[in-house]
């Protein structure tokens, strides 16, 4: 799945979505590093909602999925959130199940509602989108004076792992991050910048925020899928994938060569075995590594990684690149986590 929002969304909806549900948050009661929990997709959605919690800012609790329901309530107890986004009506009844283990949360959001007849919806991000805009209207200023009332070494992020234990990424840990993305991918206005990192990643909010700040166009892909899927008519500029994303892009480019026809496979694989700059490399340009580079739109010069631990880069992959004319670069530096709360061993 593509999802081609962006801060701007071919305008400005995206982000001023995301300061309308950071300013009904405030206006709901969240201060400066109240621990919000967003529940659910990995899409566009959640994105906005948990941008919203640091535009806001709040401190966004980010649980790894595989906890399970047991430990994702045992970690939103510790964390003491005070409010909570679902995704969906299935995480929005596991919290209001949950509710009385959570004497802390005082707000639930849900993303979407199924219209029912039984009882009434619940109150909708849809709603505290309008009446953030509302707040906004009257006081236009409440955004920077939420960012300014937090420290810099605040949680923006709290991720709980699998093993109870938890790691924060301060607010001035996200800005480090931030700006070496912004030095990695240079996003500016309008510029297409491709993202395809796994939720839930502190480089995939950063890269948001990198982007959102620049007044970018987040071209935000399914880490799960090949991230080139639907660029026809939106050319990158630059893209930010993981290890994992980047071994499925190469992983599908070649699969495509091999359902080729056997006159078009056997020039494709001569190509990918030219090197330098002599005349087969630029006849190998012309009958295929141009067309290859064509399906992220022609216009990028090299492919930004984030290498997770413990995956490396394979060097297949990285010299496959290298001979399509899109060599790869590292992002520099280990994202900057601190140690966070523990779940108690009796909880």
């Amino acid at each position: 799945m593509r999802t081609s929002s962006g801060w701007d969304d071919g305008g400005a909806a995206f982000g001023s979505d995301v300061r309308a549900l950071a300013a009904a948050m405030i206006g709901y009661g969240l201060a400066p590093a109240g621990r919000v929990a967003v529940l659910g997709q990995a899409g566009a959605d959640a994105l906005r909602a948990e941008l919203a919690v640091l535009v806001a800012g709040g401190c966004l609790v980010s649980p790894d999925p595989a906890l399970g329901e047991r430990g994702l309530a045992h970690a939103l107890a510790a964390s003491e959130v005070v409010q909570a986004i679902a995704c969906d009506e299935r995480h929005l009844a596991f919290l209001l199940a949950l509710r009385p283990e959570l004497p802390s949360l005082e707000l639930i959001l849900l993303m979407r509602a199924q219209p029912s007849e039984r009882r009434p919806a619940a109150l909708l991000v849809s709603s505290a989108v309008a009446a953030g805009h509302a707040h906004l209207e009257r006081e236009p200023e409440m955004l920077r004076a939420a960012l300014a009332s937090a420290k810099p070494s605040d949680p923006a992020v709290l991720y709980w792992r699998v093993a109870g234990a938890s790691e924060a990424l301060s607010r001035s840990g996200l800005a480090t991050l931030t700006e070496r993305i912004v030095s990695a991918v240079e996003p500016g206005r309008g510029r297409p910048v491709l993202v395809a990192v796994e939720a839930g990643s502190p480089v995939r909010l950063a890269a948001a925020v990198a982007i959102g700040d620049r007044d970018g166009s987040l071209l935000l892909a399914d880490a799960l899928e090949r991230p080139d899927t639907g660029l026809d008519e939106r050319p990158v500029r630059s893209a930010l994938l993981s290890t994992h994303a980047l071994s499925r892009l190469a992983q599908a480019w070649q699969d495509d060569i091999a359902r080729r026809g056997w006159p078009s496979r056997a020039v494709a694989r001569w190509s990918l075995r030219q090197q330098g700059d002599g005349w087969k490399r630029r006849l190998a340009e012309l009958l295929t590594l141009r067309t290859l580079r064509s399906r992220l739109g022609n216009e990028i010069g090299h492919l930004d990684v984030v290498r997770q631990k413990p995956a490396r880069l394979d060097p297949s992959t990285d010299s496959f690149f290298e001979v399509v004319g899109l060599p790869v670069r590292e992002l520099a530096g280990d994202v900057p986590l601190l140690p966070g709360p523990a779940i108690a061993p009796s909880a």
